[in-house]
């Protein structure tokens, strides 16, 4: 079976005060977002995603409203290898997005993951667990949520702050709420994307032998 070809999406980074922006304003820092409006629109949206690259597009610009974060990717687990690859990402140095892009199975981190916990990091606390030690230098704050279908997990989400030095506890519900919510909606679009590759292999073979 053929490994599966991991592309890094690297998302512009939104201008605040424009239509549709998915990044807090000032004054929206700190205040807990509605947990059921949030789902509610994240759910229609996802109904209507066309791919798999659009549905995560979608979560990660939710993620980072509900958060108040300024940057945030989202990992795939590659369960052939245990190892977590980078997706999405949005808000991060081409430096740092090279630095983060692969987590290979059994580092700190990927062990981290794997548990299925959320885990909310001040990376200013000189007792911060091994697996945060090699984030960029601007991050002050980390959220690294899981996301878990059938008691396996299958991806990660993770959220930074450069300007608050924790993801507001009051947050936290929401942003684990939409990983919850992403699961099902990344095993689903996965199968069909496999479907589509599979019957356009058979179609080349088929208007190959003609």
């Amino acid at each position: 079976m053929s490994r599966p070809r991991w592309e890094v999406v690297v998302v512009p980074q939104r201008r605040s005060g424009r239509s549709g922006d998915a990044r807090p304003r000032d004054d929206d820092r700190g205040r807990s977002p509605d947990v059921l409006e949030l789902q509610r629109d994240l759910a229609l949206a996802l109904l209507s995603a066309p791919s798999l690259d659009a549905a995560l597009e979608l979560c990660l610009d939710t993620a980072i409203r509900a958060a108040g974060a300024e940057s945030a990717a989202i990992y795939l687990v590659d369960h052939a290898s245990g190892d977590l690859h980078f997706v999405r990402v949005r808000g991060l140095s081409d430096a740092s997005i090279e630095a983060a892009a692969h987590v290979r199975a059994g580092s700190p981190r990927a062990c981290l993951a794997m548990t299925g916990k959320p885990v909310y990091a001040r990376l200013d606390n000189p007792g911060v667990a091994p697996a945060m030690q090699d984030l960029p230098q601007e991050v002050r704050a980390l959220a690294a949520i899981p996301v878990v279908h059938e008691n396996r997990v299958i991806a990660c989400l993770n959220l930074a702050s450069n300007t608050s030095d924790e993801i507001p506890p009051a947050n936290r519900p929401v942003v684990e709420a939409i990983a919850a919510q992403m699961g099902s909606v990344i095993v689903r679009l996965q199968a069909e994307q496999a479907l589509q590759e599979s019957e356009a292999r058979l179609r080349a073979l088929i208007e190959g032998g003609d």
